[in-house]
Order: structure tokens, then sequence, then C-alpha cells
């Protein structure tokens, strides 16, 4: 008689062979809306669902065996489908920064927002927040915080009737990411005394940007400092006051994300924290030149990225899943699998003439290439090395925008072309004051049609 409140609930028994053979089984309840969330979240397509169960040539053959189930469900199995991606939506086309461009990226790339556009958001943002559950304002009441997950669908529910003002200014900020590869949003500061609400405008914005990624670290994560060790396992970065390091977001092989966003709530009141950006692609050009082919190669050929499993990023979450994926046979082996190149390039046609043009894809963190190494065992070249110094010290020379987000600012940047790094800061005063940012990620848009070879 109950469904819904058993999930994730343990179920335990003993199955026997037709021998007479014992086995203890274990199972977690799900919903099937579990399983279909599931599937979408693990970006494949639903193709058919079957029901197992005991079929007349199994009835026939052992009647007396099978009675204790018969007629009954046994098993789904379900037929899912990878979409096919497009590779223009898996690489963005190479942005050539000049250096005019370098040496005052933040004038090309600065959009202030007009005061009609908050006006807009902020009005958007009252009306989701009343639109959400019971029990998303039961937590926003107890714990000062919303199940963003509860607002996100309220976004899909809501009518965007008096949003022209901003769907005008979304194609703006879509169009200088397209040119310059990030855009510096200022003015933006949309309620001051209510993060929540300010979360909303964000990420109503964001919406109308592009596909709002949620399947890993839900659709907004917050940047603070909590005081963790980076060096512990499955911790991230940006949970952390270090170095980050140059890197792009995003450590597994089959994810990718096309564009991240950052909002300042609260700037750093203690000192560091700086924002930088450098373009990869630029970087790229200036390596080929610079390096000889077979340093060139460490960065181009598939590197092994330790896991970076699901959820808060601060340490690892105690479950069945977690606890057999960080066994470390287990893991080693997901780490070797878990292998993909620094740069990535294509020149895929474009435009109504199809002109050819080059497209690149830039995917690094230093840190996982190195902890991914050393969790899997596996041996760290000193050819590559010295093309990970080399990849830095360009990155630093490329350097284009330096400082501290202020209050009211966000920041887009290619994910796929640019670079950035925040470097290590302190906090003076209390933690109600303390360095509060918002990370958004953007996702591929891809192509889907039938494909019989992928599907499972």
């Amino acid at each position: 008689s109950h469904y819904f409140s058993r999930r994730d609930h343990t179920i335990t028994g003993i199955i026997k062979t037709k021998d007479g053979k014992k086995l203890n089984i274990r199972a977690q309840f799900k919903t099937f809306g579990d399983y279909i969330t599931a599937v979408k979240h693990a970006g494949f397509e639903l193709v058919e669902m079957k029901e197992a169960h005991v079929s007349k040539e199994h009835w026939e053959s052992d009647q007396e065996f099978f009675s204790s189930v018969n007629d009954q469900p046994l098993h789904v199995v379900f037929k899912v489908r990878k979409p096919a991606v497009n590779l223009s939506s898996r690489f963005s086309p190479k942005i050539v920064w000049t250096a005019l461009h370098r040496s005052n990226l933040e004038a090309y790339i600065k959009l202030p927002m007009p005061d009609v556009v908050k006006a807009e958001l902020c009005a958007g943002a009252n009306e989701v927040y009343t639109l959400t559950n019971a029990v998303c304002k039961l937590l926003a009441k107890a714990k000062g915080t919303l199940e963003w997950s509860s607002c996100e669908a309220s976004l899909g529910a809501y009518e965007w009737n008096d949003l022209s003002a901003t769907r005008s200014y979304a194609r703006l900020v879509k169009n200088t990411l397209e040119e310059f590869g990030a855009v510096l949003i200022q003015d933006a500061e949309f309620f001051p005394d209510d993060s929540d609400r300010s979360k909303l405008c964000y990420l109503i914005l964001t919406s109308l940007i592009g596909p709002v990624d949620d399947s890993t670290r839900g659709p907004l994560f917050d940047v603070k400092d909590y005081g963790l060790d980076l060096k512990a396992a499955n911790t991230l970065v940006s949970v952390t006051n270090a170095d980050s390091g140059w890197h792009t977001d995003g450590a597994a092989k089959d994810k990718s994300y096309k564009t991240i966003g950052l909002q300042c709530l609260r700037p750093t009141h203690g000192t560091g924290g700086q924002f930088m950006l450098a373009n990869a692609g630029n970087c790229l050009s200036s390596l080929q030149v610079k390096m000889p082919f077979f340093l060139l190669y460490e960065l181009l050929r598939p590197l092994a990225r330790d896991i970076m499993e699901k959820g808060k990023g601060r340490g690892v979450e105690e479950s069945v899943e977690r606890q057999v994926g960080s066994k470390p046979s287990v893991l080693s082996k997901r780490i070797r699998c878990n292998a993909f190149p620094v740069f990535e390039q294509a020149h895929l046609p474009e435009g109504p003439g199809k002109v050819v043009k080059p497209y690149v894809r830039f995917r690094y963190m230093r840190e996982w290439i190195e902890s991914g190494s050393r969790r899997a065992n596996l041996p760290f070249s000193p050819l590559l090395k010295i093309a990970l110094d080399c990849l830095d010290a360009e990155l630093e020379d490329q350097t284009a925008f330096k400082r501290c987000l202020q209050r009211g600012e966000i920041i887009y940047s290619n994910n796929h072309v640019l670079a950035h790094r925040r470097y290590k800061f302190t906090e003076d005063g209390s933690a109600h004051s303390r360095r509060h940012m918002v990370r958004v990620w953007i996702k591929e848009e891809v192509d889907i049609h039938n494909n019989e070879d992928d599907e499972y």
C-alpha cells in the first residue's frame, strides 16, 4: 500500500536457482519516476520499457519452481539511446583575442544591466518564489535556503509574459559571448538583503541565455569557503579558499559545460580572491610555435582525470554506490576510463557558404590530472610535467582579465575556449559577511536523431 514513502528503503531477500543454490540479495526501492529521471540525467533518451516476468515457456517447463513468482513483475528492462551530438555543439569556434583585446578586455565584455531588465527579473523572481511548493517554502523559512530543483520546476511553469527587455538583453549577452568568449554584467544587485531572490533573478536570466545544467550539482551551486582541504577526496576547489590554478569546469569525459556563470553576492573582504581569464585558443596557437611536437603531443593525447562524484563537492558522501565506486580497484578503472585530451581541435563548415573554420575544446585542471595519476597508480611522464608547466606559464602570460568581482556583478565565460582561475584568499569579518559567489553551468545543446548503434 506504500509507494512513494518507500523510496530508498533497503530490501533484502534470498533467491534460489533451480538446483537449490541460495543467494542473498539487497536492493533499494525506487519509483518509476526515479528511473526515468535517472535516464534523462545520465544523458540518454528512453526508447522502450518492458517488465520482465515468467514467460509461458518458463511456466510450462517447471510450474513448481516458478509458482511463487508467476504473474508477477520481476525486473524492468529499459532500452535507451545515446543522443547523437553535433560536433559543432561539442566544440566552440576558436576565438582570437588581439593584443588590443588583451590590453583592455573589460571594455569589450562589459554590459551594464539596464534598470528595466533588473525590474523585470525582480518581478519574475518574486512570482516564481511564490509559485514554489509548500516544502520549498518551509525549507526557505527553516533554513534560509530554497530547494533549487523545485524553483527550477516553477521556472518551467511560469508564463514569461513580462520579460521582453530581459530577452533582448539575454540575446546581447549571447552575442557578446560568441564574439569575445566572456561577458561581465554590472549593476545587477537585485535584492541586497535576500540572497534567495537574488539567485532566482540570476537563474531566470541564465535560463534565457541557454539550458541550465542541474544534473551534477543542481542548477545553482554556492561557491564559499567551508574550511576544507583541497587534497581530500572529492573536494572541489570552489568550496575552499585555495588557489584554483588555471582550469575549466567539469572533470568527466562524457560531460562538458559550454558556458559557466559566476554571480557575486558578497565580495572578498580580506585579501586575494582575484578572478582571472585567459584565452586557451590563443595559448594553443602560441604553444604550436614555441613547443616541439613531441612536447605538444602531451596536451593532445588522452590524459586520465580524477573522479569527482556528483553532489556538493565537500568530500565523499556515504552511499552504497560511493562505497563501491571508491574501492581502489574500481576507482582505478574508473579513472583510467575517464581520459581525454587537454586540447581538441576540429575544422567544421559554418554559415550559408559552409566556410570551414577552426573549432576548439579546452578541458583542463592540473590538480585532477595529477591526483588521477596518483590514485590510479599511473606513471606521470616527465614530458607531461614539462608540457603542463609550459601551458600554465602561457596561460599566465595570456591573462586578459584579473580582478575581484564586486557585489552586483555576474560574469559568464565560454568553458570550451577560455580558462579561468581564482587566487587564494583570506577572509576578514563574520561568517555572514564572507565571500559568497554562485556558480551556474549552461550545458551543450545537442541534436538528437535515431541511431540504433547507440541503443542499450
